[in-house]
């Protein structure tokens, strides 16, 4: 997302802001790096199954969005600290 913001602030392009952005997921990929959402769908077969209840997944839901809610914050924090001129580039792609 910050490759994102970076290319769309300097370029005012959001395509290449998106091609920079699909560089950086490619990156993950590649890399073997674990996305946030990877692998979420798996409690939900769990409870298609059977073996558990939606109470455990619902749990984990809501357990999921605290912890990244918790994490992203600050990193947001900094990111708007030590860029602050791309507050206002994120609103472009982000209205859309």
């Amino acid at each position: 997302m910050l490759a994102l913001l970076v290319v769309v602030h300097e370029t005012g392009s959001l395509l290449l802001g998106g091609l920079a952005s699909s560089v950086g997921f490619v990156g993950l990929l590649l890399g073997q790096s674990e996305l946030s959402t990877e692998g979420f769908l798996v409690p939900v077969t769990v409870v298609a199954a059977g073996e558990a209840n939606v109470r455990a997944l619902l749990c984990l839901r809501v357990g999921t969005l605290a912890g990244n809610l918790a994490g992203d914050a600050p990193i947001a924090w900094i990111v708007d600290s030590a860029f602050p001129s791309l507050g206002t580039t994120a609103i472009r792609p982000g209205s859309h």
